[in-house]
């Protein structure tokens, strides 16, 4: 009863207007449809390019667009869908978008992705336009609730997004060649930032998607709580900035080895959240989901610590813990607990969720491996490929019937 009225609370301020369509109910059912999709597609064009199938004719390299694209393309969707979810429940009175709105959030990011096949010439501005328009729509309708609050409760995540769109404006400007910065290395700070916006965002889903599966849980003690603690995550957010500004300016210097081991070691920290008052949590299956994230994160940063300390090369391979395991960890984790929640279904765990968390880890190993293995270049980079995609899709074969379906609890959205 008490969620119900709790959830009751967070939609009241749900518009009148009818929307016939359950999938339109809320901010992160169409985003959520669509994403495993587009993942799948660009994911094979990517294959396809890197094996040589697929010939390449955009300006700039194409492991820069890649980039881009993934951070970009799946970031910004994923951002759109946590705050048009998460701000009319942290903050009520906001009025949830939906229906016929919620799609031409939809339809201008959909329109930013198909423009990256035509991002040559003119091309490339009107791409600019699109991407640089919802990345504005989204600090726009954060800005009131969330910058403007006086307790700045939920701030750094709208700032963080800010800090994503100018690099994204010094990326096109980079491309456009009206800046002597290289693109892969604006793409460096901006997976830094990405890194930062998933540990502020991780802190919220933490303590929402922790205490749900302690409420499910059937020796549930009333007395145990997950608590979030900040300065575990302002310490992490810290470290990550400064390794990824010294990176910017100093990449040969041999500090920044130590500034990536205090990087590690911080988001390393954030593990201890799981051990409560009256036991461990961790080893629960969608809290060890969660815990995954920060413990990726501070492997890909003790491997690049590593890298530099021993002056190997084999940065453009770590990186990939935070590329393909950290990102896709979070993404995949942050889909199955807001879809659970906010479809009114209790966060238990399903085998899907599973077989989408191993996909992923199993993708990045490979990926990984290619620095020691680089004869198998082609057939690691597809099947890691494959497996980055395939976790999306199996989460989309899991969650299509929630997503597409009325909520459980018999409450709008």
């Amino acid at each position: 009863m008490s969620k119900k009225l709790s959830a009751t609370k967070h939609y009241a301020h749900y518009p009148n207007d009818p929307v016939h369509a359950p999938w339109a109910a809320y901010g992160f059912r169409p985003f959520f449809l669509i994403l495993p999709w587009y993942v799948l597609g660009m994911m094979l064009i990517w294959a396809g390019v890197f094996a040589g199938v697929l010939p390449w004719y955009l300006s700039a390299d194409p492991y820069s667009w890649h980039a881009y694209e993934l951070m970009y393309g799946v970031g910004m969707a994923g951002t759109a869908a946590f705050v048009l979810t998460g701000l009319p429940e942290l903050f009520p009175g906001v009025v949830p978008i939906v229906g016929r709105k919620l799609l031409y959030w939809v339809g201008l990011w959909l329109a930013g992705r198909v423009a990256f096949l035509f991002a040559f010439g003119f091309g490339l501005w009107i791409k600019f336009a699109l991407d640089l328009a919802f990345s504005l729509l989204i600090i726009i309708w954060v800005f009131k609730p969330v910058v403007l609050d006086k307790l700045q409760r939920h701030s750094s995540v709208a700032y963080t997004v800010v800090g994503l769109t100018a690099l994204q404006v010094w990326f096109y400007l980079s491309i456009a060649g009206f800046s002597s910065t290289s693109t892969m290395d604006i793409l460096k700070v901006t997976l830094g930032w990405f890194m930062i916006l998933i540990v502020v965002a991780l802190k919220r889903i933490n303590m929402e998607a922790v205490n749900e599966v302690l409420e499910a849980s059937d020796n549930y003690d009333s007395d145990d709580l997950f608590m979030a603690k900040s300065y575990r995550y302002n310490l992490s957010v810290f470290t990550i900035l400064l390794y990824t500004t010294a990176e910017f300016f100093y990449p040969t210097n041999s500090t920044l080895a130590w500034l990536a081991f205090a990087a590690g070691a911080a988001v390393f920290g954030i593990i201890s959240d799981f051990k409560l008052e009256y036991g461990s949590v961790i080893f629960k299956p969608i809290p060890i989901f969660l815990a995954l994230v920060p413990i990726f994160i501070g492997i890909g940063y003790f491997s690049l610590g590593v890298n530099i300390l021993l002056k190997l090369e084999y940065s453009v391979y770590f990186r990939h813990f935070l590329t393909s395991g950290a990102f896709g960890l979070a993404f995949i984790v942050a889909l199955l607990v807001i879809t659970m929640i906010h479809t009114g279904r209790a966060l238990l765990y399903e085998k899907w969720m599973g077989v989408a968390i191993l996909f992923i880890i199993i993708a990045t190993f490979l990926r990984v491996s290619i620095f020691a293995f680089s004869q198998y270049y082609t057939l690691f980079n597809t099947l890691a490929t494959l497996f980055w995609a395939g976790a999306f899709i199996v989460y989309y074969l899991g969650a299509k019937s929630y997503l597409k379906s009325p909520r459980a609890d018999g409450i709008l959205g």
